[in-house]
């Protein structure tokens, strides 16, 4: 990757892991169940954030989508994480749901979230709400 003009130095910081959606799904749950971080430590990395953008906030590589008045319904309420290739891994506590997935394309880094948002969390509140 670091050969490719464009792709040098694209991930260092996140140690430049490429897992499939299923090892996603395993971290996803034993980060939720307090088997790689103490309850007290997750917490702190949940609630310890700024505003990274409108209904999203950000901090210790967790990003919380929460409500926005008349634009971000309750019912999007999750944490975890988004990547640079459309990739993400959330947890929405009110359904017990995982929301794991990867469109592995540049150009999809924000159309994850909205697939997500609109298209993941909507289908399942329609068989929870």
């Amino acid at each position: 990757m670091n050969d490719i003009k464009g792709n040098a130095g694209l991930d260092y910081t996140g140690g430049g892991v490429v897992v499939t959606t299923e090892d996603l799904l395993k971290f996803m749950k034993a980060l939720v169940k307090y088997q790689i971080v103490k309850k007290d430590i997750l917490d702190e990395m949940k609630n310890n954030r700024a505003k990274f953008g409108l209904g999203i906030n950000y901090g210790y590589g967790i990003w919380e989508i929460a409500t926005v008045p008349l634009l971000m319904p309750k019912k999007f309420n999750s944490w975890g994480v988004a990547g640079a290739t459309g990739s993400f891994m959330f947890y929405h506590r009110e359904m017990d749901a995982y929301l794991i997935g990867s469109f592995n394309d540049f150009s999809y880094e924000r159309k994850g979230i909205r697939f997500m948002l609109l298209n993941v969390i909507n289908q399942l509140s329609k068989y929870n709400g």
